[in-house]
């Protein structure tokens, strides 16, 4: 199995491109960033109900962009939403709420 290693990386950086941008294209407009709705990232935890952690994490491995003003960190909602979106087409696991 493993003379298929090759095969499969080939194969996988050929058509993950393809479909990252399947998925972009099948977004919603309604839920494509026009503009940011930032918001303090203690707060998107309350209203997402997602734990800090796993915002950070998210933040950590660059799935969301951290905002920073005066020692507070932010998150963009629009991208948040999308993001939550666009694990759900893939067909990952959606992101754990509390």
């Amino acid at each position: 199995m493993d003379n298929l290693q090759p095969l499969k990386s080939f194969l996988t950086d050929l058509i993950t491109p393809i479909v990252k941008s399947a998925v972009d294209d099948a977004l919603p407009e309604a839920i494509k960033p026009k503009e940011k709705n930032l918001m303090p990232i203690t707060k998107v935890s309350e209203t997402y109900g997602m734990c800090q952690t796993k915002l950070y994490g998210l933040l950590r491995c660059g799935k969301l962009e951290r905002y920073k003003e005066g020692g507070n960190t932010f998150i963009d909602t629009y991208e948040l939403d999308r993001l939550m979106v666009k694990e759900e087409l893939c067909g990952k696991a959606p992101l754990k709420m509390k």
